[in-house]
């Protein structure tokens, strides 16, 4: 545990082994919040910010976010009695952006779940004075079945000086299979498509797209051209993928078949499919002329878990990806703005876009 001291304000960032309960209890934060900011695992960046007015306690934030990303999020924020409500939750914020700027973030984020903030009036109108936006609400926010405060209200601060992305709509997968779908039905509602995000419409592309277990880029190719888009395919391997942890010949030999299938079916419909070694910088390009790219990664070491996973990437800010991540951590805390504009340096992008051992690559490029 490491802190620094700025003005009235203490920056504390958590070692894996400390919860913020620990720290933030003693601190006079009650237990009801504290409870929900120690969902937040050693795995991700936490910290805690307190103001002090007086050499007491006025208030203190919690802030996380995920490893090898360029974003921070206020998942919790509490004032102390008998101090100004308003200046503290303004200082607070000040200590996060002035940290997450110091950190190399483009974005900060801050989470109105009622769980976790004392005051989410007070934090929300603190945060539009310190010039934060509030965010669209998401087509979809949280796995189901979804509880009462699962999809909470946010606002984001951009922090370098071009424009806030294009708001894209963003859909929380429902099942541990569909981030395919989910990551392609994004394109398709950024093009207009209002019935693209949605429960039905995100199981109807996985039956249309799956390989048994998840969805290959070539079913994924398949079901966006059935829905008028022309999609670019590029794989690094002629090769059946996502065949890691298989344990039986049929099982291979299946999703092997269906895959070849699907590339079959992919090739007939007059889709462009490029089989070749390809870098991170085509993808960057080719979003920031203005179309989107579905990108398949490994989640680790962003989550917790190492697993094949599809993301969609819409914008490009210098250094820095903006991506939709269909999937959040629910049980770590995050919510669906943990997984929405979601900011990672080039460089994450180009070590989480590889899976398998070899390692191969796989993207469709859309627009």
């Amino acid at each position: 545990m490491t802190t620094t001291d700025e003005a009235t304000t203490t920056v504390t960032v958590l070692d894996e082994a400390t919860t913020a309960s620990s720290v933030a209890g003693a601190l006079g934060v009650p237990a009801g919040l504290t409870a929900r900011w120690d969902l937040a695992s050693g795995f991700q960046h936490r910290s805690l910010h307190v103001v002090r007015a007086g050499g007491r306690v006025a208030g203190v934030a919690f802030a996380v976010h995920r490893p090898l990303t360029a974003y921070e999020k206020v998942a919790g924020l509490w004032t102390a009695p008998a101090h100004d409500d308003a200046a503290t939750a303004a200082g607070l914020l000040a200590s996060v952006v002035s940290a997450a700027r110091a950190a190399g973030a483009v974005v900060v984020k801050v989470e109105l779940d009622p769980r976790a903030v004392a005051d989410t009036a007070l934090v929300a109108d603190a945060a539009r004075a310190a010039g934060f936006a509030d965010l669209p609400a998401p087509v979809g926010g949280a796995a189901h079945p979804v509880g009462p405060h699962d999809v909470p209200a946010g606002l984001a601060r951009w922090l370098d000086d071009a424009p806030a992305p294009v708001p894209v709509p963003y859909y929380r997968q429902t099942t541990e299979l569909t981030c395919g779908p989910v990551a392609v039905g994004v394109v398709m509602a950024a093009a207009g498509d209002d019935d693209a995000l949605g429960r039905d419409a995100e199981l109807t592309l996985y039956r249309e797209a799956n390989t048994l277990v998840g969805s290959d880029p070539f079913g994924l190719a398949v079901a966006a051209a059935a829905r008028g888009h022309r999609p670019r395919v590029l794989v690094t391997t002629p090769d059946p993928v996502l065949l890691e942890g298989v344990t039986t010949d049929w099982e291979r030999d299946t999703r092997s078949f269906i895959q070849r299938g699907f590339r079959e079916r992919a090739l007939a419909a007059g889709l462009d499919v490029e089989t070749r070694d390809f870098g991170i910088d085509e993808i960057v390009a080719h979003v920031a002329a203005g179309g989107h790219a579905v990108v398949l990664i490994d989640e680790h070491p962003m989550h917790v878990d190492v697993c094949p996973h599809w993301i969609t990437v819409h914008a490009v800010r210098g250094d820095v990806v903006v991506a939709h991540d269909p999937w959040t951590d629910n049980h770590l805390g995050e919510s669906w703005l943990d997984g929405a504009d979601l900011a990672l340096p080039r460089a994450t992008l180009d070590r989480l876009a590889a899976y398998g051992d070899p390692a191969y690559r796989a993207a469709l490029l859309f627009g």
